[in-house]
């Protein structure tokens, strides 16, 4: 004769196949972003797909700014809700990309661009393309920029 467990067991057995579950999927991943603060300003781009046609003018606008971008040290990622994306030169997995979407806010089936400061702080958050936007005049404004231009002399 074999023993059934008692439904407390079966229930708590059936929470930790889901949880492993969600865990083997990536849906509950993060992304550490404590690495970038007092380094880095984090863009992130949030879009349906990279075929959105906001994101395709904001890309195209960021590389034709990298320079600048480089400058303020700006690092762009790219999240999407379908085709996860991109952050810091490496693809993010699905449920990296659910974990920021829903950190930040990002509005489904529309674009967004949100700004993270040094400070880890977001500093701007926009419902359209933002390098060519008003990125670079509200990161300039900030205090911590004007103390790295006044360092490097210009």
């Amino acid at each position: 004769m074999t023993r059934r467990p008692a439904p407390g067991v079966q229930a708590a057995a059936a929470g930790v196949a889901l949880l492993l579950l969600l865990l083997a999927s990536g849906a509950g991943a993060q992304v550490d972003l404590s690495r970038y603060r007092g380094r880095n300003r984090l863009l992130f781009l949030f879009a349906p797909s990279a075929e959105d046609a906001s994101y395709r003018a904001e890309a195209a606008a960021a590389s034709a700014r990298a320079a600048d971008l480089r400058e303020r040290e700006i690092l762009v990622a790219a999240v999407f809700e379908r085709g996860a994306g991109t952050f810091d030169g490496r693809p993010l997995a699905a449920g990296e990309a659910a974990a920021l979407r829903r950190r930040f806010r990002a509005p489904a089936g529309r674009f967004a661009a949100v700004l993270l400061g040094k400070d880890g702080r977001t500093t701007l958050r926009l419902g359209r393309p933002a390098v060519e936007g008003g990125l670079f005049p509200a990161v300039d404004a900030m205090p911590m920029r004007r103390e790295e231009v006044r360092r490097r002399g210009r």
